[in-house]
């Protein structure tokens, strides 16, 4: 065991060597990952989980052997116990804390010199990765300036939102023109959680193109007005079969009457509003901006002030179970028709309406 090291503020140097996802992965190509890295960034939205698979993959640890805990609620003697103790038979193990400097015990002098003691220990096959987002020199405390000071640091950063969509369409073995990639910036407020929501919309609908047009944008993105699918899901949960029909036929006679989109997002938005409804209860008088901001932080879900307000009306509007009855009803045809391709018609939709306003 390596002697303990002290804090010298005045010795104490920020991490300076900033990362995107294609410059850390050819980083720790060249250079195999330290046994402890923390990754941290001081940017509004950073999406750490990237760098993260990027790490896992390069260290190939088996998903069985991946331990993830939660900053706010790491029980640090727990933690230690379970990372000392090796398995009978050796294999390469890796242990996550997310949000480390929400940890509860950091003011815990006892607890804290322990926790650095096994940042100091080097056991075989084992790997520790910290992971703190949207961190801030100010919010660098001397909790987390003991453990930088341990261990291989990366502050990172995003790739530009153009090379991510690019980066992104490619992953999934298409192509995109760069008309296209300008438009769904601006459709999307170059929020990223927004533009993957579209591509998503996208590969779904044109299950075997290759190509992104900014035509295809135009098709499948501004094809569905919100208000009629907020209609339609009043009406469904009203169990007002008739009104429900109505809003349905007025979505498939849109631009582009394609039933997979429709289907994502309705299901989407049932989804949204679960997530909206369970977050209200941890919030005393739920403001709709501060609500859609821990589902943000929580979720890493943007909603945008149309939602908000809509979902603030349904809340009150209809129970929970009711909500969740129906998005079950939904993944449950959508998980029926996966094996009969045929199924997942126009007429099966109606006949999902007609089940949940009768039951």
């Amino acid at each position: 065991m390596n002697a303990k090291k002290t804090i010298e503020k005045e010795k104490f140097v920020y991490p300076n060597t900033r990362f995107n996802v294609k410059q850390f992965e050819k980083h720790i190509e060249k250079t195999a990952p330290k046994k402890m890295c923390l990754l941290y960034s001081d940017i509004e939205n950073a999406n750490i989980d990237e760098f993260l698979d990027a790490l896992k993959k390069k260290i190939n640890v088996p998903e069985n052997n991946v331990f993830v805990y939660s900053g706010a609620e790491l029980d640090i003697p727990q933690f230690i116990n379970d990372y000392s103790t090796q398995p009978l038979f050796s294999e390469r193990r890796l242990f996550v804390i997310k949000e480390i400097n929400k940890c509860q015990q950091k003011r815990n002098k006892n607890f804290c010199e322990k926790f650095y003691e096994v940042l100091e220990e080097n056991i075989e096959d084992t790997y520790l990765f910290i992971v703190n987002e949207r961190l801030s020199e100010k919010k660098i405390t001397e909790f987390l300036k003991s453990i930088i000071i341990r261990v291989f640091t990366f502050l990172l950063r995003e790739q530009s939102v153009e090379q991510w969509i690019m980066d992104y369409v490619q992953k999934n073995n298409r192509e995109i023109e760069y008309s296209a990639v300008r438009k769904l910036m601006v459709l999307c407020n170059e929020r990223i959680g927004l533009i993957k929501n579209e591509l998503t919309k996208i590969f779904l609908y044109d299950l075997q193109g290759k190509n992104i047009t900014e035509e295809l944008i135009n098709k499948v993105i501004q094809s569905y007005d919100e208000k009629n699918i907020f209609k339609f899901i009043d009406a469904l949960l009203n169990k007002d079969y008739d009104k429900s029909i109505i809003f349905y036929r007025q979505l498939l006679n849109q631009k582009e009457n394609n039933i997979t989109i429709i289907i994502f997002n309705i299901t989407e938005r049932l989804n949204k509003l679960i997530y909206f409804i369970e977050t209200a209860k941890k919030i005393k008088a739920p403001d709709i901006n501060k609500v859609g901001e821990l589902i943000l932080k929580e979720h890493r879900i943007l909603l945008n002030y149309y939602e908000k307000t809509e979902f603030l009306k349904l809340k009150n509007k209809y129970d929970e179970q009711s909500i969740k009855k129906a998005l079950k009803l939904l993944i449950e045809m959508e998980s029926y028709s996966k094996s009969r391709p045929q199924y997942y018609t126009e007429t099966a939709f109606e006949i999902f309406i007609l089940k949940f306003c009768r039951s």
